[in-house]
């Protein structure tokens, strides 16, 4: 009896290892088929949302006849980015200067080459309409005033040769452009980990007054992921704003996760604290104040108690303000709308409509004008997220529509939406359409 009993315990392993084998097939069955499935979604998300791939928008074949002249004055806006890790970065930052010349109007009066979104088609009656408005500006005006714009790209040797290879293909009237090598600061703040996904190198940002020479006294500096909906000479204008104590212009952070973090314990009198996408930074004001020595020995005590800084620069800048918080002068939150994924977007309401620095309000409706009483136009928007749209380009990210209406705010989906097709559209847009 045991030995049948025995032979029959036997006879019924086989059946469990088979079912563990189906088991095991079927599960990888179904992985692979979601891998499939979702490389699919990203290849045909582009047909789906946006009716094929990108496409070059405003391929650029001939010159006009016409180039708009402009007069550069000796006043010059100084800006700053940090840019380190490969070509991605710097692709970001040859778009963000296109939204940049975007906005003061910098570009070849050429409808047919230059003049129309693909995948922004909704705006393509302002586009043109904001043409002929220009073009009409420049034929009255033999000299039209701007002011130079003067790049300071803090980069690492692959940077380096792609964006000088860059800029010298573009060649750009009235703006001036000065590189500096991260190797020689690098070693400085080896000391300092970071838990975000830009690395331990954004801490560079904090040697601002080392790597920018003495004679430059004021500076506008950005993170890479950033798009103009404004002249950024009204940003850089914010300076005249500042008391004789404010140094530091930043905008509040709109995500509530870092307090919990880091600023109940160590900037508790600033709520959620700054973002430190967007900077104004007075840097003879820092200089006098020993900004290098003061920041240092704040960052080694933050690490001390924390091991790593889940924002890097971000937190010291915080910690920083907390103990000069007569130094903070805070930009309207309409210059750094952060599109990350907890950001809450009632921390700063706003809509959305292209903006130049000199368009006429009554072009807008009576609707949109009780919006634009009650909401800010967005002025800056900040994709700070892990995954950028650079890393898909050509194929689009997938987002949901983003229709909206004028009588409230937009959500975050729908500025992340707005951001993306701008991205695109200025991504795929030949350089040579701005000047």
């Amino acid at each position: 009896m045991r030995k049948s009993r025995g032979t029959i315990i036997t006879s019924s392993i086989n059946p469990n290892r088979s079912t563990r084998r189906l088991y095991y097939y079927l599960s990888a069955g179904i992985i692979i088929f979601l891998c499939v499935y979702v490389i699919y979604q990203i290849n045909t998300s582009s047909v789906i949302i946006l009716n094929g791939l990108f496409d070059p928008i405003c391929q650029y074949k001939t010159k006009p006849i016409h180039k708009p002249h402009y007069h550069f004055v000796n006043d010059s806006v100084h800006v700053a980015m940090l840019l380190a890790g490969g070509k991605d970065n710097c692709y970001q930052a040859e778009t963000q200067i296109k939204s940049l010349l975007f906005n003061q109007r910098r570009w070849y009066q050429s409808k047919d080459n230059c003049c129309t979104f693909t995948h922004f088609p909704h705006f393509n009656t302002d586009w043109l309409n904001l043409i002929e408005a220009a073009r009409n500006h420049l034929d009255n005006s033999n000299n039209y005033q701007r002011l130079t714009l003067v790049f300071h790209f803090i980069v690492d040797d692959k940077s380096y040769e792609f964006m000088k290879e860059l800029m010298l293909d573009w060649n750009l009237d009235g703006i001036d452009l000065k590189y500096y090598d991260i190797n020689e600061y690098e070693k400085q703040i080896r000391a300092f980990k970071s838990g975000h996904y830009s690395g331990h190198r954004s801490y560079l940002k904090l040697l601002i007054t080392q790597i920018l020479p003495p004679e430059i006294d004021k500076v506008i500096l950005l993170d890479s992921d950033m798009l103009f909906n404004d002249d950024i000479v009204n940003l850089w204008n914010l300076f005249n704003e500042f008391d004789e104590d404010q140094c530091i212009g930043i905008v509040a952070e709109q995500n509530p996760t870092f307090y919990s973090n880091m600023g109940y314990r160590f900037w508790p009198n600033l709520g959620f604290g700054y973002n430190a996408g967007l900077l104004l930074i007075d840097l003879a004001k820092l200089r006098k104040r020993q900004w290098d020595k003061l920041w240092m020995k704040v960052a080694f005590y933050l690490m001390k108690q924390k091991g790593s800084l889940p924002t890097a620069e971000q937190d010291v800048i915080n910690a920083m303000l907390s103990q000069n918080k007569r130094w903070l002068y805070e930009i309207p939150c309409e210059w750094n709308i952060q599109l990350s994924a907890f950001s809450l977007r009632e921390r700063c309401p706003v809509v959305w409509k292209f903006t130049f620095s000199d368009q006429n309000q009554q072009e807008f409706n009576e609707v949109e004008k009780a919006s634009l009483i009650k909401y800010p136009i967005a002025k800056l928007l900040h994709f700070n997220a892990h995954v950028k749209p650079e890393y898909f380009y050509p194929i689009p990210l997938r987002f949901p529509s983003a229709i909206g209406k004028w009588n409230e705010y937009y959500s975050t989906i729908q500025l992340s939406r707005m951001y993306l097709q701008f991205y695109y559209n200025l991504r795929g847009m030949s350089r040579h359409c701005f000047i």
